[in-house]
């Protein structure tokens, strides 16, 4: 699949990003990890498992993840950034020759 760069902020812009997503790759996921800020957690409270739910709904697929504490990564201009409150997650998919 390939590498995406998103910044969103609210549980219903992270999973309607996770559908824009799966539909424009048209991709299937046989895992998928999770790496939400730890930030996050304190911030949304009970709705965090609303948005872990939400991106279950969007894959259909088993799940594993933490929260971290800071996240670095791509940013929206192609250099690797300090990310603070994100959630973060990687589509896995076994490759077949």
């Amino acid at each position: 699949m390939k590498a995406r760069t998103i910044h969103e902020t609210s549980i219903d812009e992270v999973i309607k990003k996770a559908e824009d997503i799966k539909k424009e790759l048209q991709a299937k996921a046989d895992a998928l990890l999770i790496f939400s800020c730890a930030g996050r957690l304190s911030a949304l409270g009970p709705m965090a498992h609303q948005e872990n739910e939400g991106i279950f709904n969007v894959w259909k697929t088993p799940m594993a993840g933490f929260y971290t504490y800071g996240e670095f990564g791509r940013g929206i201009n192609g250099k690797h950034e300090f990310h603070s409150t994100t959630c973060s997650w990687v589509a896995l998919k076994e490759k077949c020759n």
